[in-house]
């Protein structure tokens, strides 16, 4: 199969940005949807307004939206999916970049790497112990492992990734590791966020949990 980018952009509660986003995502020629983690804001309504194609999702969960994208761009022929956070903290330029370099290198999953300086001191802690937890287990060499920006190639991933939340990422490299797929990552840039944080303490837990799972499963 040729490559062919579809780029996914999971929402909960995110009418502050959610009309840029998109305003951004066309500036970029790719084919892109929305799938709505059933926002309690006006974001579903925002994006329909746009005339944006927005994905039905079975329960909550950024692990949920992105299985539902890749469900999406399977029966739909694309070869690689990008997702990106719309809290307007990524850059859609940098899109390109990594699909470019999925395509050159035939990576199953490119990550794009913040620089940390740029994130929030008590989240960059936290990224960093989760960095730290998830190479010592995979021994992945990867600097960011949450980076909300990445590319899957559909075929390895549609049918494997069982992420139902933010165990999402580590989880995703974690299976890639397992599985002996080709993984890089590229630098990219990152601003301040619109809206609020959906991070907590128990979507911490679940990252962790995410990271060591597929260590234990077959």
């Amino acid at each position: 199969m040729s490559f062919r980018l579809l780029v996914c952009l999971p929402t909960y509660n995110e009418e502050d940005s959610i009309v840029l986003m998109i305003e951004q995502m066309r500036s970029t020629g790719y084919d892109f949807v929305v799938c709505d983690g059933f926002s309690k804001d006006a974001t579903a309504a925002l994006a329909k307004s746009q005339g944006v194609k927005i994905l039905a999702r079975k329960h909550k969960g950024k692990g949920w939206a992105i299985r539902s994208g890749l469900d999406y761009a399977q029966a739909n022929g694309y070869s690689h999916m990008a997702t990106i956070d719309c809290d307007n903290t990524y850059r859609v330029d940098d899109i390109k970049r990594l699909a470019e370099c999925a395509e050159n290198g035939q990576y199953d999953l490119v990550i794009g790497e913040r620089p940390f300086e740029c994130i929030a001191w008590h989240r960059r802690i936290a990224n960093q112990w989760i960095s730290l937890y998830t190479n010592l287990l995979w021994r992945s060499g990867t600097r960011d492992i949450v980076s909300g920006l990445r590319i899957y190639r559909v075929k390895s991933y549609v049918n494997t990734l069982k992420a139902n939340s933010f165990d999402l990422e580590p989880r995703s490299l974690a299976l890639a590791c397992k599985k002996g797929w080709r993984y890089t990552s590229l630098p990219i840039a990152y601003g301040e966020r619109l809206g609020e944080s959906k991070a907590n303490l128990v979507e911490l837990l679940r990252i962790m949990w995410g990271a060591s799972h597929e260590k234990f499963t077959k």
